[in-house]
């Protein structure tokens, strides 16, 4: 197969099943809440989304998606969601927060953002807070909304990386959970 590029938004009411694969890419953003996509390559997300169901192992670049909401209602995948960041003001993530109303069993997420105005092998007490404060950020984009009532199917963590792609090196990780009482994500500690 091939590559290729789909730029443009989903619309309408009607059903849409949406399938990215190889190194095939799709930059765009639905308002069409009957779209089901597999994301094996990158989806650019470029504004407020609504998604029926989500599933996949490529990457989810939110970097374009600006301020609002993504709103998955099911999620099976175990895909990376990559965030950028104010350099001067690290916790200060840029992009959509990500709701997932429900996951099929085994689904994972990673949060990937890059290290930039961050000083992760540090051992001053500052830059390590900074560093925990970026993560929690980073973690607090994602809303996993079943997980309030009683669904624990997600598995999620936190990464900062030395680049913005889901291939970069991890220089710190931190496993997350989701707060009762909304579902949104915090990271547990920083390793």
């Amino acid at each position: 197969g091939g590559t290729g590029k789909l730029a443009g938004d989903v619309t309408g009411t009607g059903a849409v099943k949406l399938a990215l694969g190889n190194q095939a890419v799709w930059e765009g953003k639905s308002s069409n809440e009957n779209t089901e996509a597999t994301v094996n390559s990158t989806w650019k997300n470029t504004g407020e989304t609504k998604l029926k169901k989500l599933g996949g192992s490529g990457t989810v670049d939110m970097t374009q998606s600006g301020e609002g909401k993504t709103e998955i209602k099911e999620y099976n995948g175990t895909l990376p969601l990559v965030y950028a960041h104010e350099n001067a003001n690290p916790v200060n993530m840029k992009g959509n927060d990500f709701h997932i109303g429900k996951t099929a069993e085994g689904s994972k997420v990673r949060m990937l953002t890059d290290n930039a105005g961050l000083n992760t092998s540090s051992d001053k007490a500052a830059d390590k807070n900074q560093v925990s404060a970026a993560l929690n950020a980073l973690a607090g984009k994602l809303y996993y909304e079943a997980y309030a009532k009683g669904e624990k199917n997600l598995k999620g963590r936190a990464t900062i990386a030395e680049g913005l792609t889901a291939s970069s090196a991890t220089l710190k990780m931190a496993d997350m959970d989701f707060r009762e009482a909304n579902g949104q994500g915090y990271v547990k500690e920083t390793n």
